[in-house]
């Protein structure tokens, strides 16, 4: 079905008129970068070539004042370059080219308060022939997409001061017939000193994985949470600064009302560490406890859940509740011998964990995820990155990953895996090579092979191939996909174009 005239274009004019809006942001440093920025993309680069080495891009999002601080680092190393080495790192200067757009407009000002009503603007336009799939990475934030014709608009409405700030981001979606305003994040931030105090609606990722990740991504709908961690790494005390830099995150969150348990609570805290410049560690774990018909636990019984005691798992025990966990860790390479094929290659994994069984403790549902990221792979500006995840260890223990035997609604919130998009049971293949041309100009291509069910008895596969191109001009940033799904019931084809500005 085609979408009516008015629906296509009321989301171009307003996206014309944000591009044209000018307003002073000083004072937004400390609002969360959108996961899916492109600004992520372009610290992960720098990382790369060794000019930032003291990022956490194993926890998302982080605000535009530390990817501030994160731009100066690199320019600062930049600058100490001879030519020669420049010249090895083609990608830096365009990556530090757009960060400097949060030097210049979201550093935050000494006792200054100001408001940006309009910020990162962008539009989406998809079409999907009758039995396409819809990619994970159309449907972050829990997004559905309809066969035909899909539209969406949004941005990012800011306050903020050097204590106290605000995010609200509102986001229209079209699909044929139906229409609604849905709120990609909403949420009010304290800043004191190096500690924040994020409530409201905000998507998390944990790992270093680009597809998807084990234990928490944007797969689902963000939930309603408190989250405390530190805005910038930092470094403790006597002997313990030998561990390097960390990070500690914590947030409690409410689930939804439409679950077995009504409004059960996740419990959620991540450690990030970087013993070394080139080597990070981060460990994860969540705990789903309570909701209306189970009561709550009392001061001892969080110890037992803590330490994971033989009581907490059983399935008869008024305290057990659905426990993940896992390590992820990632190593970058930068490459300075001629006889190998690549700038820089970034190893990167995570393993999971879920509930226990026995004294041993051992995890009765295993998960793991494999990465590699090269740049500048046999020709300068080719960049290339495979990705491997597996949740369908074991016939016997592949099918318990997300699931539980108390909470079977799952580790889902309102029907969506909060961690890997692939769910219980499955593997799932993903490569993407990028070749940039020119400056703003790069061309894309990326296949992904999903199997899930892989021990049931009718396990489905799903496949998509897809080519984009992407030009930026000045702060705004214009890409093309067209691309082909198949899966067991047939497949279609996928075209779309996206107009976003850079921040």
């Amino acid at each position: 079905m085609i979408l009516k005239r008015n629906a296509i274009f009321a989301p171009l004019a307003l996206f014309i008129v944000l591009l044209a809006s000018r307003i002073c942001v000083a004072g937004m440093g400390h609002i969360n970068i959108p996961i899916g920025s492109q600004a992520y993309s372009d610290i992960e680069t720098l990382e790369s070539y060794g000019l930032v080495t003291t990022a956490f891009l194993a926890s998302k999002p982080f605000t535009y004042k530390e990817a501030a601080r994160l731009t100066i680092e690199a320019k600062s190393r930049w600058d100490r370059l001879d030519a020669a080495e420049r010249s090895r790192l083609v990608s830096a200067p365009i990556a530090m080219g757009r960060l400097e757009a949060v030097l210049e407009n979201l550093m935050p000002r000494k006792d200054s308060m100001s408001v940006k009503p309009i910020a990162n603007p962008y539009v989406k336009y998809y079409y999907l022939s009758s039995g396409a799939i819809v990619t994970p990475d159309m449907a972050r934030g829990g997004d559905t997409f309809k066969d035909g014709a899909n539209a969406r608009a949004g941005l990012d409405l800011m306050a903020g001061s050097d204590y106290l700030s605000f995010n609200l981001s509102p986001e229209y979606r079209l699909s044929n017939d139906s229409s609604a305003v849905e709120a990609r994040s909403a949420y009010i931030v304290g800043s004191l000193y190096n500690i924040e105090v994020v409530a409201g609606r905000d998507p998390m990722w944990w790992g270093s994985s680009f597809h998807g990740s084990l234990i928490m991504s944007d797969n689902a709908e963000p939930f309603e949470s408190v989250r405390i961690t530190s805005e910038m790494p930092f470094i403790l005390p006597w002997v313990l600064k030998r561990i390097g830099l960390i990070k500690p995150t914590v947030f409690l969150a409410r689930l939804e009302e439409e679950r077995d348990y009504p409004r059960a609570s996740l419990l959620g805290m991540r450690l990030d560490l970087r013993p070394a410049p080139a080597f990070q560690l981060g460990f994860s774990r969540v705990f789903m406890f309570g909701g209306d018909g189970r009561r709550g636990l009392s001061l001892s019984e969080w110890g037992q859940v803590f330490i994971v005691s033989d009581s907490v798992d059983h399935g008869d025990s008024p305290i057990n509740g659905n426990q993940l966990a896992s390590i992820d860790a990632s190593f970058i390479y930068l490459n300075k011998a001629k006889y190998l094929p690549f700038t820089t290659m970034k190893l990167y994994t995570e393993w999971g964990f879920e509930d226990s069984s026995g004294d041993t403790k051992t995890p009765t549902g295993q998960a793991s995820l494999l990465g590699v990221f090269f740049k500048g792979l046999a020709i300068d500006g080719l960049d290339l990155r495979l990705e491997w995840a597996d949740t369908a260890h074991s016939e016997r223990y592949g099918p318990l990953w997300y699931e539980h035997g108390v909470y079977y609604t799952g580790y889902r919130y309102k029907g969506r895996e909060i961690g890997h998009h692939m769910g219980a049971d499955a593997r799932d293949l993903f490569a993407r090579a990028e070749y940039r041309a020119s400056e703003g100009v790069s061309y894309g291509i990326e296949f992904d092979y999903e199997r899930s069910g892989v021990h049931g008895e009718g396990p489905e596969t799903s496949r998509w191939l897809g080519a984009d191109i992407t030009r930026s001009f000045g702060g705004l940033s214009v890409k093309g996909v067209a691309g082909v799904t198949s899966g067991e019931e047939g497949g279609g084809a996928v075209f779309g174009i996206e107009a976003s500005s850079i921040f």
